[in-house]
Order: C-alpha cells, then sequence, then structure tokens
C-alpha cells in the first residue's frame, strides 16, 4: 500500500487520475449512465479522500 501512495504523491501522477477521472465522468455522462454534477461530487470526494490518506501516511509526519 505504501509503495502505491508514493507513486501516487508525484504530482504527475496525481494530476494524471484526476485528468482520467474527469474524462471518464464525461463519458459516462454523454452516455447517460451518471448525471454529470454527480460524478463531479464523486470524483471529488474520492480525490479528497486520497490526499487526506496520504497526507497522515506522509514519511515527512512519521517523525
Amino acid at each position: 500500500m505504501n509503495k502505491i501512495l508514493d507513486k501516487l504523491r508525484n504530482p504527475k501522477v496525481f494530476g494524471a487520475m484526476r485528468h482520467f477521472l474527469s474524462t471518464a465522468g464525461g463519458a459516462l455522462a454523454t452516455k447517460g449512465v451518471v448525471a454529470s454534477s454527480e460524478w463531479e461530487l464523486w470524483t471529488g470526494i474520492g480525490l479528497a479522500g486520497l490526499s487526506v490518506v496520504m497526507s497522515w501516511t506522509a514519511k515527512e509526519k512519521a517523525k
């Protein structure tokens, strides 16, 4: 799990994940699978939750 979080701490990876989720949400909204506002809400909650977990597990705070 820590190896995954270490890779996600890279701003480029986190940004790419955010763009992927935005694109996937747009595709799903276009097909009518989810509402656009619904996808934005869940993407925001997921990324915020991931940020909190990454902050709690940061090596700088482990001292």
